[in-house]
């Protein structure tokens, strides 16, 4: 108090004309006054602390009118809905992913089955094409009269299913080779 009694004694009261020139310990003396005075009032009255507990007061003001209104409350149903529903989104997908994958392997399983089948359709044609190739030679080479034009003894030496072939083919057989042989022209015309 003793320092604030002399720097109030050095400080005029009201600036006068002549004063108003002020030398620099002047305006020193006068701004440590006023720091002096600003310090002696309580904390809650300076600006600065005030300035610093303003956002914190309002965060717990806000948080205290969001309880009582019940906005912490419903927004805490509605997250719980959204994760019901991404839930229930999940286990959708993944059953539709199960069912895709099912899919996938019904059709690799169907394919595989479908290319063993080609693969023996082929196989067959293959056996076709042989025997035909083999009835035409029989039918060239050994014509006899009593087996309706084919030589069944020359046939020992080949396989079951190509006798069975031109066992069964043998009352069209004739018919078959002209056909074979008309395709086999118009190949050859065609290349």
């Amino acid at each position: 108090m003793a320092i604030q009694n002399t720097v109030n004694e050095q400080m005029p009261k009201e600036p006068t004309p002549k004063d108003e020139l002020l030398t620099k310990e002047d305006l020193e003396l006068k701004k440590l006054a006023l720091e002096i005075k600003d310090l002696e009032r309580p904390f809650w009255k300076r600006p600065s602390y005030v300035l610093a507990a303003l956002p914190t007061l309002l965060a717990i003001v806000a948080l205290i009118v969001g309880s009582i209104n019940g906005f912490f409350s419903a927004q805490l149903t509605k997250l719980e809905n959204q994760k019901h529903d991404l839930e229930a989104q999940i286990k959708e997908f993944e059953s539709t992913k199960n069912s895709l994958i099912s899919q996938n392997d019904q059709l690799r399983q169907e394919l595989t089955t479908k290319q063993e089948r080609l693969r023996h359709i082929k196989e067959i044609l293959t056996k076709v094409q042989d025997t035909a190739k083999m009835m035409e030679n029989i039918v060239e080479k050994g014509r006899t009269q009593d087996n309706g034009g084919i030589d069944f003894s020359r046939l020992k030496e080949a396989d079951p299913f190509k006798i069975f072939l031109i066992k069964t083919l043998q009352p069209n057989l004739h018919k078959l080779l002209d056909e074979m042989a008309a395709a086999t022209e118009d190949k050859n015309k065609q290349d």
